[in-house]
């Protein structure tokens, strides 16, 4: 069983599939791994503040989770998200350009700390509650994990993104 940082996910957590899949990513990882939910990041190439829902940390290497609960859809550039209430949301940026930006803000940070040597960085998108099908050149079909993925799908990323390869990562990041 993962080490989960916090132990319970945080009060102020408005996602019920995070919630929900909290307990899903603890049971899923070995005693290997040390999952940090919610962190947030200070340091952002275009944001004052950002947050990585999930930040799975193990023995091959550190990948970074986005989670859409809800329907995800995309129309004319634009992002529409609806809660399980039917409340939508909109935006610009996407959860690839958010875990993307995210995961690449965290591998600077970790970079100049010296840790990131010989480890593989990655990231996903996890739409739990829907099929994602959303399609374009933003985004990697391979790292989404939708309702067709197995529950105990999370130490797949690490496989994915073993195959993607430590090259593309690291530049993906670093763009």
């Amino acid at each position: 069983m993962a080490r989960m940082l916090p132990p319970t996910p945080r009060a102020d957590t408005k996602s019920a599939s995070e919630r929900e899949y909290f307990a899903i990513i603890e049971q899923d990882l070995g005693d290997d791994w040390i999952v940090l939910h919610s962190l947030g990041l200070m340091v952002h190439a275009t944001k004052p503040w950002a947050e990585l829902d999930f930040v799975l940390i193990g023995p091959t290497g550190v990948f970074c989770i986005e989670f859409k609960g809800g329907g995800v859809e995309r129309f004319n550039s634009v992002w529409y998200y609806t809660d399980r209430n039917g409340n939508t949301d909109s935006t610009e940026e996407g959860p690839f350009e958010q875990v993307g930006t995210g995961s690449s803000a965290l591998f600077k940070f970790l970079s100049k700390k010296g840790v990131m040597n010989r480890v593989c960085l990655g990231y996903g998108v996890a739409t739990p509650d829907i099929v994602f099908r959303v399609e374009g050149p933003d985004i990697v079909p391979r790292i989404v994990y939708d309702e067709r993925t197995e529950l105990s799908a999370f130490q797949r990323i690490c496989a994915d993104w073993l195959t993607i390869g430590m090259k593309t990562s690291r530049h993906e990041a670093r763009s």
